[in-house]
């Protein structure tokens, strides 16, 4: 570096105080500068080991819902002895983010430097499960929408209820598995792209396919078990028949479903059946060879080969269970077993019935009391029918006729129907899923256990707690414990008359 001349003259021409005091301010200066670099230093450092910092994914499920938003539940390995580990999300617009480990129990967290990044706090923590929705996976063009994914790692899809696969892209999933009305599909690490639409296609190809998938699952069904009576899934196959004949290619395809789910559950349940009758018997003449009394038991047996001879399938194994049971006693006095057995069955039922309906019945006379003074429930309200079950099938009968043919509910049924129904009028806003539990809790009596939920569901513990926690904040249910279980409730002094 050149330092002029008049600058150098001056400057060592200076008193030595001058020169000892410029001293001291450069110095000090220059230790400023120091520390100010060391500490970008030690900054830049600290981020980029958060960067750096690696993280392994152990389990990941995806869920998507009818609205297009998707589920991601994202288990990741951590290292305790890393202060804070940055972790990657699915989706850059992210909504509802929680952060635990495996004890439910929540873990710190922040937001990254960039959308869809989470700095977790990982001191100490080895695994962390991530659950969160985000819309960014699917793209919707009309009726058909596309689910797009690139992973590193295997997953697990569910699909939203009544949807139909249209294309599978270039990845086919290692597995397929029908659970009721969804879909779940395991997949390799790579690049994912799904394409469906939710409900039937309602097109007379798709319509002659599901028949045609029908008539062989029910056709394997006899050929494999000569004997087996698939007559209900018969008839719902000619019921697709019938529709497809009538070019209502929609209800076609969705008899010839039901026909061909149907038959798959008949040829279950045959074969379970028959594996408990062969068991059941071979434990009766073991127990015969060994002097028990088996009066009993062989003529329970011999009323669960009626019931399999008349394609009951299902009631046969709890037969064969009873049989078990009553070895020893004998056929002319096996009250002893079966009033046990029967004695502790009434007694749980009506315990769960009265904790159920003891508080909503007496809303419910509040409720009715309400309308008898003219209430949102007079005049036309009265007219409206719950709505129809998921599950239930279209009819080729005239309306009239459909509806004589309806079950007439209980009254207290349809007023909570009819509460269930203004509220969904009232707020447009709620989510589908929501919907479907108020509609659920209203035909369960205004009550359930959270694990009823659940399983009639099938989504997770975390997405069931967040969908429950959102209908508490809207007021419309209370959470109560009951037998150490979650005892979700209407509830209705919160909504709005």
């Amino acid at each position: 570096m050149v330092i002029p001349q008049l600058f150098h003259e001056n400057y060592f021409n200076m008193p030595n105080i001058r020169n000892k005091k410029t001293y001291l301010v450069c110095g000090i200066v220059f230790s400023l500068l120091l520390g100010i670099m060391g500490s970008e230093e030690r900054n830049a450092y600290s981020y980029l080991q958060t960067k750096s910092d690696r993280y392994s994914i152990s389990s990941l499920f995806v869920a998507l819902f009818s609205d297009g938003t998707a589920l991601i539940e994202q288990d990741v390995v951590l290292n305790p002895s890393i202060p804070n580990t940055m972790v990657v999300l699915y989706g850059r617009s992210v909504d509802g983010l929680s952060v635990m480990d495996y004890k439910g129990k929540s873990i710190g967290y922040q937001s990254g430097q960039q959308p869809g990044e989470v700095i977790i706090n990982s001191s100490g923590i080895s695994n962390a499960r991530l659950s969160y929705e985000t819309p960014d996976l699917v793209n919707k063009q009309g009726r058909t929408w596309t689910f797009s994914f690139n992973s590193t790692t295997g997953f697990s899809l569910k699909l939203p209820t009544n949807s139909t696969i249209i294309d599978l892209g270039k990845q086919f999933p290692t597995s397929v598995t029908q659970i009721g009305e969804q879909g779940l599909l395991t997949f390799q690490p790579g690049h994912i792209q799904i394409s469906y639409v939710i409900g039937y296609l309602g097109t007379e190809a798709q319509s002659n396919a599901s028949i045609e998938s029908a008539v062989i699952a029910i056709q394997d069904a006899r050929n494999r078990y000569p004997g087996i009576i698939t007559a209900d899934a018969q008839n719902l196959l000619q019921q697709a028949l019938t529709a497809k004949a009538s070019k209502k290619y929609s209800d076609a395809e969705k008899f010839s479903t039901a026909a061909n789910d149907l038959a798959l559950n008949i040829t279950r349940d045959y074969v379970a059946s028959q594996n408990a009758i062969g068991t059941g018997q071979l434990e009766v003449q073991k127990a015969a060879e060994t002097g028990h009394n088996t009066s009993a038991a062989r003529a329970i047996i011999s009323q669960a080969e009626n019931e399999f001879s008349k394609g009951h399938y299902n009631r046969v194994k709890t037969l064969v269970d009873e049989a078990t049971i009553s070895i020893g006693n004998d056929a002319s006095n096996p009250f002893p077993v079966f009033a046990i057995i029967g004695g502790i069955a009434i007694a749980s039922t009506v315990s769960v019935l009265v904790l159920r309906k003891k508080i909503i019945h007496k809303r419910l006379r509040v409720e009715i009391e309400h309308d008898s003074v003219g209430g949102p429930f007079s005049d036309d309200s009265s007219d409206r029918r719950p709505p129809p079950q998921p599950s239930s099938f279209p009819t080729a009968s005239p309306p009239g006729q459909e509806e004589q043919d309806l079950p007439v509910p209980k009254a207290e049924q349809t007023d909570l129907s009819r509460v269930v129904i203004r509220i969904l009028a009232e707020r447009p806003h709620l989510r589908p899923e929501d919907q479907l539990v108020l509609k659920y809790l209203a035909e369960n009596d205004g009550a359930a256990f959270e694990s009823e939920v659940r399983n009639k569901f099938l989504l997770p513990k975390t997405t069931i707690w967040r969908l429950v926690k959102r209908l508490e904040r809207e007021e419309l249910i209370e959470i109560r414990k009951a037998g150490g279980q979650n005892l979700i409730k209407l509830r209705f002094e919160g909504v709005e008359r």
